[in-house]
C-alpha cells in the first residue's frame, strides 16, 4: 500500500478508534505508523459467537486457547502448537457448524466446565482467526478478547494500563458491519471514555458510531434483544438451528449463572508463549479458584505468523500426541 501522508495525519491524532469489521481494519491499519501500533491496545469483538464462546471456555477453567484458521483441505489436526507436556482438547466450527470430533463447538451453550477445566484448547474458527491474524500482522502492543459479559471488565483493565492508544476491532459479517459487534464495541468505547476522561477530539468516527449505537440501546435491553434476533448473523444461526445462541450471547440465557458471572470478571489477553499466540486469562476479578495466568506480559513482536503455524501443522502427524485429544 502506498501511504498517503495526509490520511495518516488525519487519523493518527485519535487515541480511541474503532473498525466495524475486519475488512475495515485491514483497509485502515496501513496508514497508522508502526510505532503507534506498538503502543496500542486492540480489543477484538466477535459477539455472535466466537469471542463469547472463547470467553466462556476461559471462564470455565481452560488455561490457554490457540485460535487456528480453518484448514483449506478440511483436515483438522489435533497437534498442539506449544506446551506439548500439557493436555489439549480441540473444537470449533466451520461455516457455523461444529467440526467432527470437537469437544466444543462455536456455541457458548456447549461449554462444560468439567471438560475444559485445566485443559488447553485448540479452536478452529472462520472469522475470529482471520481477524486476530490481521491484528497480529499490525505488530500491536496488546490484544484483548471482548464479549457482552466482560466488556466492562476489559475496558477497566485497559484503562488502568493507560495505553497510548486503543482500537476496537469488530469481526463483522463477511466484510460488513454486524449490529451485535457495534453495540458491544460501543459499550467498551463508552466505558474507556468515562474511565480515561477522553475529550471528543480524541475519538475517531468508528468509535463514535459504536458509542452512538450503544447509547440508543443503553436503557432498553428488550429493544436490543429484539433487533439482534432480527440481525443478519441471527438469521444465519436460525438457519443452522442455533438461534438460542443469540440470547445466550446477550444476557447468558440458558447458561450456567456461575459461569456467566465468571465471564463478567474475566479479562482475556493474547499472550506470547514460546512465540505462539495463546488466549489466556490475565485478570479474574474476585474468584480465587480460577487464578489469572502468570505468563510474562511480553510484547507480541516475537509471535510467529499464522502462516508459519499452519506450516507446522502440515508437517505434524495427524494423530494426537500424548497429552492431546
Amino acid at each position: 500500500m502506498t501511504k498517503n501522508i495526509f490520511v495518516t495525519q488525519a487519523i493518527e491524532q485519535y487515541r480511541l478508534s474503532g473498525s466495524t469489521s475486519t475488512s475495515d481494519f485491514e483497509n485502515r491499519v496501513g496508514y497508522i505508523p508502526v510505532e503507534r501500533l506498538s503502543e496500542t491496545a486492540f480489543i477484538f469483538v466477535d459477539m455472535f459467537r466466537a469471542t463469547t464462546t472463547l470467553g466462556a471456555s476461559i471462564a470455565a477453567g481452560c488455561p490457554a486457547i490457540f485460535l487456528d484458521v480453518k484448514p483449506t483441505d478440511g483436515r483438522h489436526t489435533l497437534t498442539p502448537p506449544v506446551l506439548l507436556h500439557q493436555e489439549w482438547l480441540f473444537g470449533g466450527e466451520e461455516n457455523g457448524l461444529p467440526i467432527k470430533g470437537g469437544v466444543v463447538n462455536n456455541s457458548p451453550l456447549s461449554i462444560d466446565s468439567e471438560v475444559l477445566r485445566g485443559r488447553n484448547l485448540k479452536f478452529y474458527s472462520t472469522n475470529g482467526a482471520r481477524a486476530l491474524r490481521a491484528i497480529l500482522q499490525a505488530r500491536p502492543g496488546a490484544v484483548f478478547l471482548a464479549n457482552a459479559p466482560n466488556a466492562d471488565a476489559t475496558a477497566d483493565h485497559c484503562a488502568r494500563a493507560n495505553y497510548a492508544a486503543y482500537c476496537i476491532v469488530n469481526a463483522g459479517f463477511y466484510g460488513s458491519p454486524a449490529l451485535e459487534d457495534i453495540w458491544c464495541g460501543g459499550r467498551i468505547a463508552r466505558r474507556l471514555c468515562d474511565r480515561l476522561g477522553l475529550a471528543d477530539d480524541l475519538i475517531d468516527d468508528g468509535a463514535r458510531l459504536m458509542m452512538n449505537n450503544f447509547a440508543a440501546y443503553r436503557d432498553n435491553l428488550a429493544l436490543l434483544t429484539r433487533h439482534l434476533l432480527d440481525a443478519q448473523v441471527a438469521h444465519l444461526l436460525a438457519n443452522i438451528g442455533r438461534i438460542e445462541d443469540v440470547r445466550a450471547s446477550i444476557d447468558g440465557t440458558g447458561m450456567d449463572p456461575v459461569l456467566w458471572g465468571q465471564m463478567r470478571r474475566s479479562v482475556i489477553q493474547l499472550r506470547d508463549v514460546d512465540g505462539v499466540p495463546l488466549l489466556m486469562l490475565v485478570e479474574a476479578g474476585a474468584d480465587p479458584n480460577h487464578p489469572a495466568s502468570e505468563a510474562p506480559n511480553q510484547t507480541l513482536r516475537g509471535i510467529r505468523g499464522y502462516a508459519e503455524l499452519r506450516d507446522l501443522d502440515r508437517r505434524a502427524p495427524c494423530a494426537a500426541p500424548t497429552g492431546a485429544r
